[in-house]
C-alpha cells in the first residue's frame, strides 16, 4: 500500500510513511476493531503520541475504546472499467498528434489536483504530476515514479525529503530558492537560444542533470522546451476528465504512460 498525501505537515508525512503506520493499517483492517491494549501489544515502541496525532488529523478514530481507520483505501479493480474506458478515449484522441503535443495534452489533463488523502495498492501504474512556475517560466512533469528525475519533482521533494533520492541534485543545488532558480534557468535558456556566451554554472549543469539540455553540445532539447502553452486541445475532454476522482485520473495517466513506454517526461514553457 502507498499513501497519497500532498499536504505540508512534515511530521504527518513522515508518520504516514513509517513502518508503524503501515502495520497499524493492517491491524485496523479487521472485522473487529482493536482496543488500545491490543494495539500496544503489537508494537515494541510507545505509540500513544503517534496515535493521538493520527486521531487529531482524522486518519484514525477512537470510539468506545476501539480504534478505526478513517482513511479511504482505493482499489484499482473498483474503478477498472472507468480507467480502461478513459485510457482508450485519450489514446484515440491523441493518436495522430506529435509526441510533443501528446505531452502537452497529458500535462493539461494533470493540472487540477485535490488535497484528498487515501491509500492505494501499487500493483497498477499510478502517475505523479509536479509543476513549478513564476512569471518567466513554467516547468511541469508527469511520471509513473513517485520521485522522478525532474526539476518540479525535486523542489516538491525538498518540502518533505526522504532518504535515497536526488543525491546528485542535492549536492549541486541544495535547497536553492524556487523563484531565484527559475529566473536563473530562464536566463540560461535565453542565452543558449540566442547564442550568447554561457558559463558552466550550477544552473546549466542542473539542466544537463534533469535532461533539458544536452551535456556535450549544450543544445536545448526541442521536444522539451515550448514557446507558448497549447490551448487547442478538446475542452470537453479536459472538463470531463476533471470530474473524475484524483485516484481515477492518476491511474488513467499512469496507464497512458505505460502504453507509451515512458516512465517520465518534462515540458518547459519559456515565457518571453
Amino acid at each position: 500500500m502507498e499513501i497519497c498525501y500532498s499536504g505540508n505537515d512534515t511530521r504527518l508525512a513522515r508518520l504516514l510513511k513509517s513502518d508503524f503506520f503501515h502495520k497499524l493499517v493492517d491491524l485496523l483492517e479487521v472485522d473487529e476493531a482493536p482496543t488500545l491494549r491490543q494495539l500496544k501489544a503489537a508494537f515494541s515502541q510507545n505509540i500513544d503520541h503517534d496515535l493521538d496525532y493520527l486521531i487529531k488529523n482524522k486518519i484514525v478514530s477512537r470510539k468506545e475504546r476501539r480504534y478505526f481507520l478513517l482513511l479511504a483505501i482505493k482499489h484499482y479493480e473498483e474503478d477498472q472499467e472507468i480507467i480502461e474506458k478513459w485510457t482508450k478515449k485519450i489514446e484515440t484522441y491523441s493518436k495522430y498528434k506529435s509526441w510533443k503535443e501528446k505531452k502537452e495534452f497529458l500535462i493539461q489533463l494533470s493540472l487540477v489536483e485535490s488535497q484528498e488523502m487515501y491509500l492505494f495498492d501499487t500493483n497498477q501504474p499510478y502517475a505523479s504530476f509536479y509543476s513549478l512556475e513564476n512569471d518567466k517560466i513554467k516547468i511541469s512533469s508527469l511520471s509513473i515514479e513517485k520521485w522522478p528525475q525532474t526539476i518540479p519533482a525535486y523542489f516538491s521533494f525538498l518540502k518533505k525529503p526522504e532518504a535515497g533520492f536526488y543525491e546528485e541534485a542535492l549536492q549541486l543545488l541544495g535547497d536553492v530558492n524556487e523563484d531565484y532558480f527559475l529566473n536563473q534557468i530562464w536566463m540560461v535558456l535565453d542565452k543558449l537560444e540566442t547564442g550568447k556566451k554561457q558559463k558552466e554554472t550550477i544552473f546549466l549543469r542542473s539542466l544537463y542533470l534533469f535532461g533539458i539540455v544536452e551535456n556535450k553540445t549544450r543544445a536545448i532539447k526541442e521536444e522539451v522546451v515550448c514557446r507558448h502553452e497549447n490551448y487547442s486541445f478538446s475542452n470537453s475532454i479536459l472538463k470531463e476528465f476533471q470530474k473524475l476522482t484524483e485516484f481515477q485520473q492518476r491511474s488513467i495517466l499512469g496507464a497512458i504512460l505505460e502504453k507509451l513506454e515512458v516512465s517520465e517526461f518534462t515540458i518547459v514553457y519559456k515565457r518571453e
